[in-house]
Formats: C-alpha cells, structure tokens, sequence
C-alpha cells in the first residue's frame, strides 16, 4: 500500500493530539466531484473534511466542526428522520447520547437538530471560524415536521412515566425491607474511561478521564516522578477549574506523586498534563471517585516507559548525521520476537505485534517530543538475530542499553553490544537545552524581581532602566508565562544530568559525584564549563 496523505493530530482542530474513534464518508454538502469524511475524536471533536475525487492524493481540508463535553463514540454520515432529506451526521457519545447535527444552513457550521440520551446536555461549541447555532437539547428544529415532533414528544412522556413507575416500586420494596433488616446500599459504579495520550504540541502526556456520571474527584498516584497540571481543553473555556491538592508522599513509600483534583460535582470529565523524566518506568494510577452519598472509585492503571516522551512517526526527513549520532549495536542467540518484546517494553506506540521480516529487517522510526532528537530502530533475524539503535541524544541510547541487558540478564542471555557516540553528540543535545534553559532562568529572575519593581514603579518620580520598566509593565504576561514554565527549569537541569552521567559512562567514568559541578555551572550561565566537562 503507498501512503497518500495524512492529516497530524491537532492539525487542523488546535486541540491536543487525540485518537479518532470513528470515521464515515457521505456527500454533506452536494457539491460535485466532491464527498466529505467525518471524523469523532476521543476529545469530544467532531470535524468534517472535503475530499475532492479527481485528486486522491491531495490531503483533505477542514470545512466544518464542532467539539462536545464527552468524547465521540461514532458517527455516521446520512439522511436521518428529515422529511426534506436534509444530509445529517449522526454521532454517539460515550455517555449513551445519540445527536444530530447538519450544516447550517445561515452560515459554514453545523447545528443541533435533536438529541436524547442520559447525562447533561452535550452543547456543541464553536471552533476556529466556525459558527454554530446550539439548540436546546428538548428542542428540535424547524426542519422536523409538526407530526414528528409530537412523536418525538409522545415517546418522552411515555419513558418518563415508565421512569416515575419503577421510581414508586423501588420505594415501596425499600420501604417494606426497613422494617425488618438493615438495607445496604451498593455505590452504584459509572463507566470510566481513562486514556494517556502523547500530546507533541504540548511534549507531554494528555490524560482524559470521563465518566458517565458526574464526577466527585480524580486521584493520581505514581511510583515515578512526574509533572501534572490542569488542561483546560478549546471550546472548554467556560467549565470550571479544578482545585489541586499535591500531597507529599510517605518516605520511603512506593508513590513518588499523590495529586488531587477537586471537580466540585460538576464534571464528568477531566484533563491534565502529564510529563515524565525519561529514563524510568512504573505504573500511572487513576481513581476516577463518584459524586454519590456512597463513594466509590474505579482504578485504573497505565504504563509509564523509559522513553516515554518519544513518538513514533512514518519516516525521518533526512538521514541521521553520524557526527552527532550515537549508536548501539547487538546481537545475539534470542529470538527476534523476543527482542522486540524487549524493545517495546522501553518505547511507547510499538505496534502490537512484529511485521513482517520479509526484506530481512525491521525499521521503525521515533521522535522526542520534547528536544525533538530523531530515534532509528532496526532489527533483522539473519544470519543469528541483531539490532541497531542510532539517536541523536546519547541519553536514549543508555536507556535502551540499560532496559535490553536487564531483560536480558533475567533470562540469562548472552548478547554483544558495542556503543558508539558521534563527536559532536554532547554538543549537539547541549545547544538544544541551552537556550530553553537560559529562558526560564531568566524568566525566574524576572518573576523574582517583579514585587520591588511594582513598588518602584508606583514611586511619585519613577526611575528605571527601560528594559527594567518593560519588565515592570508586563508583570501579568510574565507571570502568566512562568505558572506554565515554573517546572521547566528542574525539567532540563535533569535532562542535563542524565546526559552529563551517560556520557561518562560511555567512557568508562563514574560521573555521579562531578555533576553537580556541571549543574551548577550552567545555572549560573558558565556555558563554556559545561561544554568543557562534555566533550
């Protein structure tokens, strides 16, 4: 099969990287040589594109879109229920909604024309340029005959006295039982569902919780450490924040991170940040608690990996530099099946199972999301089974050094390995984390001064340096910027530390205790030290 196009997540919505759940082609918009695809997306977009037929290849374009409080199920693309045969997309939600929308025919958006399920109303937004014209979820539009909104109207009444019916009977049994025994009331439990998915835009994890009730709060806990934050998701703006409690772990303890989020019993769904060091692996633990008389939570556990910050992509634009390239070549009596086992354990997005060896080897390609280094994965079973790993970031190669003789030291395996590192290679990662850490320093110098310049600046006869006084005034940007950026800095003072310690352990030094020489340098902006104990 030959690749025609793609469309990168978030491309075209400007919402974080999230998985499509479904997808259907129906011609929306009659106009010839043309069919549209919809596209439902776990983060609750539902986004039309145009295909035109005399150029397949040609990557589609964005022409309409909405975006939900709940994530897509499905969605499908038809003539529904519409005397005037009006072309409609119908959509599934993962709360059990089932809605209507079609284009608008006012202006280039899309409209409610009716929904029914549990749960709150699902209220469409506006996204980018487009307008919408929300409908009240009871309502249905003028498209629908008057015949069909007494049918419509019929069947609500007849479920709601069904509804009123069975309320009575459970109240007559619970009524009778207190007489004679102690009721035990059972938490009712909702559907949870809880993903963890890499965000490039924001080189970090994006985790959704959403449940089919309304949620009390979400509790977090890692046994690695971790950066979590808030998301607030585009066409979102108006839910409430979450309050945040961070508790500190029990020394000694497994947990490594214990956060809460607070949703005040009006959500039913939440996103956050999540970044990890890379280099360390465990388990991501999420109690998704009910907003009930009887709490309750569901647990739910997602993999933390080595390399967690890496994605995989189709191809590379150009050729690795050998330069800057490091390196690390094995081989050994193993299976090829098991060795890719191995390196999935150390890599996010491997696929499921193993390809085809047909041409003799295996390539898969992987980026970082957060230095952008470029990560080469070959393995091949002839003549006795091997591996080549080529990255950018001598770090990355460590790592899947350290993770590949682990498990190969369980089993007792011999492997060869042999690692090389490009000259310029410390160098090369050195200039990525140079100039995003000189930033946030800087920024945090400004955030520290940022109380005497306000005083000095309200004085009756101000004096102050013009770059002083720009500080001064845009005192709400830069705080703005650091409540995003405060972390950064120990972020990349730890990149810097694992890239300092696998260096030397390449040449054979022990690098743990001269470190803090070479963090303390380029915090205090010694570059040319930092490069001197990198060569």
């Amino acid at each position: 099969m030959t690749l025609a196009w793609v469309v990168a997540p978030g491309e075209e919505t400007g919402a974080p990287a999230s998985a499509a759940r479904s997808l259907s082609s129906y011609d929306l918009l009659n106009v010839p040589g043309s069919r549209q695809l919809v596209v439902g997306s776990a983060d609750g977009h539902i986004v039309v594109y145009t295909m035109l037929a005399a150029a397949p290849n040609t990557p589609p374009t964005r022409v309409l879109g909405t975006v939900l409080d709940e994530s897509v199920s499905a969605v499908v693309g038809g003539v529904v229920d519409t005397e005037e045969f009006v072309p409609t997309i119908v959509a599934a939600t993962f709360s059990g909604k089932i809605m209507s929308l079609t284009p608008a025919a006012a202006a280039p958006g899309l409209r409610l024309l009716a929904q029914s399920g549990p749960g709150r109303p699902s209220t469409p937004t506006a996204l980018g340029s487009t307008s919408f014209a929300a409908v009240e979820p009871s309502v249905v539009s003028g498209s629908l005959s008057a015949a069909h909104k007494a049918k419509l109207i019929d069947g609500l009444e007849k479920e709601l006295v069904a509804l009123r019916f069975r309320a009575r009977e459970a109240h007559i049994k619970y009524v009778k039982m207190a007489g004679t025994e102690l009721p035990v009331v059972r938490p009712a439990l909702s559907s949870v569902n809880t993903s963890l998915q890499l965000d490039t835009s924001h080189a970090a994890y994006v985790l959704t919780v959403e449940s089919a009730a309304i949620l009390d709060s979400v509790l977090i806990q890692s046994d690695v450490p971790l950066e979590i934050s808030h998301l607030a998701l585009p066409g979102r703006s108006g839910a409430p924040a979450p309050v945040i409690s961070r508790t500190s772990p029990p020394p000694g303890g497994a947990a490594k991170v214990l956060v809460t989020f607070d949703l005040k019993h009006t959500e039913r769904r939440l996103s956050a940040l999540v970044r990890s060091i890379e280099g360390q692996s465990g388990t991501l633990k999420v109690y998704a608690v009910m907003a009930s008389e009887v709490k309750s939570a569901i647990l739910t556990r997602l993999p933390i990996k080595p390399l967690s910050l890496h994605a995989r992509v189709p191809s590379l634009p150009v050729p690795l530099d050998p330069t800057i390239a490091s390196s690390l070549a094995l081989s050994g009596d193993v299976a090829l099946s098991q060795l890719f086992a191995w390196v999935s354990l150390a890599l996010p997005n491997m696929p499921d199972r193993m390809g085809s060896v047909a041409d003799g080897s295996l390539t898969y390609y992987f980026k970082s999301v957060y230095l952008g280094t470029a990560l080469v994965v070959e393995m091949g079973p002839r003549p006795s089974t091997w591996a080549r790993f080529t990255s950018e970031s001598p770090s990355t190669i460590s790592i899947l050094r350290e993770v590949i003789a682990r498990e190969a030291n369980t089993r007792s395996l011999q492997l060869s390995m042999q690692v090389e590192m490009g000259a310029s290679a410390v160098s090369h990662v050195l200039n990525i984390i140079r100039p995003r850490l000189e930033h946030v320093l800087a920024l945090s110098h400004k955030i520290a001064m940022l109380e005497g310049l306000k005083e000095l600046a309200e004085a009756p006869d101000p004096k102050l340096e013009p770059e002083l006084a720009a500080t001064a005034a845009n005192a709400d940007a830069l705080r703005t910027e650091w409540k995003d950026q405060a972390s950064t800095a120990d972020f990349l003072l730890g990149v810097l530390t694992d890239l300092y310690i696998d260096q030397a352990k390449f040449r054979g030094i022990d690098g743990r205790e001269s470190v803090k020489a070479v963090v303390a340098a380029a915090t205090e902006g010694r570059w040319d030290d930092v490069y001197a104990a990198c060569p």
